[in-house]
């Protein structure tokens, strides 16, 4: 009798139990890739008053969607962070589609909007994080190879009506950041105070 109960229990350990707890890590870790999907608590140990710190940047920003390859510089004197992808502005979007395991078969200028759209959303959101956790941060540079885009504190702070220290609660997180970014007109009407540059 006993030895059909360990049976049983292996079985439902082996085949039940493991492959739920590893289906549920994949989709946790999946979920951190996207904007409207991320852990808020994830980011929080990166808290920190002052942005010269780069360990701190480097680990909040590895700890945010829109993860690709990337350099950073850190202009302390300007309290400007500036953040080099070694890719295009579609092509970081594509790569951060595809972390999220997410499939489009529609033609390829409706793949460029959902990678546009990606890559808007991860920009608003990032930043938000950014000054929210780092208390002294100014502004932000993301240079893509054919694009620049920048903002400043004062204009990422004139998206919510809360201070950007009062977003740092799940509710408030979860009602006045992820849930804004399911409304494309607001993703869209936020893009236009972030200044461009062409190449």
């Amino acid at each position: 009798m006993l030895l059909i109960m360990g049976a049983i229990l292996y079985i439902v350990v082996r085949f039940i139990i493991i492959p739920d707890s590893v289906r549920k890590e994949m989709e946790y870790n999946k979920a951190q890739y996207n904007a409207v999907t991320h852990n808020l608590n994830s980011i929080l140990p990166y808290k920190s008053p002052y942005m010269g710190d780069a360990s701190n940047i480097i680990n909040l920003y590895n700890n945010l969607p829109m993860t690709v390859d990337r350099t950073f510089q850190l202009l302390s004197d300007e309290l400007t962070l500036v953040i080099y992808y070694k890719d295009t502005f579609l092509q970081v979007g594509e790569k951060s589609v595809e972390m999220q395991e997410d499939e489009t078969n529609d033609s390829n200028g409706k793949q460029n909007q959902v990678y546009q759209d990606e890559v808007f959303k991860d920009l608003i959101y990032n930043s938000t994080a950014a000054f929210a956790l780092i208390d002294n941060l100014k502004k932000i540079n993301y240079n893509f190879t054919d694009i620049n885009y920048s903002v400043t504190r004062d204009m990422i702070e004139e998206l919510y009506t809360v201070k950007l220290s009062e977003l740092l609660t799940e509710k408030n997180w979860s009602v006045l950041v992820q849930d804004k970014l399911k409304d494309s007109e607001f993703v869209n009407n936020s893009m236009n105070i972030f200044a461009i540059e062409t190449y």
